[in-house]
């Protein structure tokens, strides 16, 4: 399943354009970009105690001024950061951390290391995005930081990735600024967190938010509420892309595309499409790691088989396959078993056997 969709998309034509549903993404967009403005001029942080808080402390690195010298100390010492913070890496299994970091009391997280790629040149740290939500549960579509804060109606697992070495050196470039304080009044790292990666992240979040909420349309699931209030007047958009989602989901059944395609026809947020929502971080595929990418891929791939059924697609054999022999190993390896938490287990073999193996 983790080996599904990861290839760089191919440009194709004669794809369908949604103009209702761009134009309501536009207009949700419009409004994320004002909260992310406010979040960035408005002094605010999370407590002192914070996962990332600990993160930025445990990498005792002093920074000399050249960005590139600090970002690859980094990145040789990534195995020990990620070890001592209980994540997900190609060297450590970690551990689900619950009450969630990022979405709060309603959600058990898996928090990946990673160390993509990203160039330092003319780089705008301001708007970088080092936290980026693989998968979630949510799909209520409030605007938000990623402070622990939540609050839906919605509860479940969250699968997140921290590029270490990406908020290791935006966190310096910031207090290199004159944006981390005047003289005699300088800020936090704890505000560091809440004013830029944290919020930040809410464009992941929301590729996420749109994209599961086609898939509950899909599977007969109800969609989740916020509670959370903005400082401003937002436009409501639930009957609008509900509606929306219906004629993405008319499309796509008599389209009858394969998996790959299904997701590039599939709108986005702020991604080129749901294809790209759904890329794993490029890591290692070892024993320690697969789990969790195993776990970002289960509603992705609940969907596309729920959906697949109405299609009648044989083109889609190969994948399906795939995804039956992955479930074989799971269960040979005891994947998502060993090291788990009985609770956390138990929730992830029940979703595979109530919205994945019928469909198999």
């Amino acid at each position: 399943m983790y080996t599904l969709f990861n290839t760089d998309p191919v440009i194709r034509g004669g794809g369908v354009v949604y103009t209702k549903a761009n134009y309501a993404l536009d207009v949700l967009k419009r409004d994320t970009d004002r909260w992310v403005d406010y979040r960035h001029l408005n002094v605010a942080s999370v407590d002192s105690s914070h996962f990332l808080v600990k993160l930025l402390q445990t990498i005792n690195i002093p920074y000399t001024g050249n960005i590139e010298v600090f970002r690859s100390q980094v990145e040789q010492r990534m195995g020990q950061y990620s070890g001592v913070m209980g994540m997900t890496s190609n060297l450590h299994r970690g551990r689900v951390h619950h009450p969630g970091v990022f979405y709060g009391a309603q959600s058990w997280e898996v928090l990946i290391a990673t160390d993509e790629d990203f160039s330092l040149k003319d780089w705008d740290w301001e708007n970088a995005s080092p936290i980026r939500v693989l998968s979630h549960y949510r799909s209520d579509l409030g605007i938000e930081s990623l402070d622990g804060d939540s609050k839906t109606t919605e509860s479940g697992m969250a699968v997140l990735s921290i590029n270490i070495p990406m908020l290791a050196c935006q966190y310096q470039l910031w207090r290199a600024s004159n944006l981390s304080g005047q003289e005699g009044m300088e800020r936090r790292m704890s505000q560091f967190l809440l004013m830029y990666p944290l919020t930040n992240a809410v464009y992941s979040h929301l590729d996420v938010c749109f994209f599961n909420r086609i898939c509950r349309r899909q599977m007969g699931l109800p969609t989740g509420e916020t509670y959370r209030k903005l400082p401003f007047y937002t436009t409501d958009l639930r009957q609008r892309f509900e509606q929306e989602a219906d004629k993405i989901l008319i499309n796509l059944r008599v389209t009858k595309q394969t998996f790959v395609n299904t997701l590039m026809d599939i709108p986005a947020f702020v991604s080129d499409s749901a294809l790209q929502v759904n890329r794993l971080p490029k890591v290692p595929f070892t024993s320690q790691l697969i789990w969790a990418l195993i776990t970002a891929r289960l509603n992705s791939i609940a969907f596309l088989l729920n959906l697949g059924e109405e299609m009648d697609n044989e083109t889609n054999a190969h994948s399906m396959n795939r995804i039956r022999r992955c479930l074989v190993e799971v269960d040979s390896n005891k994947t998502l078993s060993n090291g788990l938490p009985g609770d956390v287990s138990k929730y992830l073999q029940d979703f595979i056997n109530q919205y994945i193996r019928p469909y198999l």
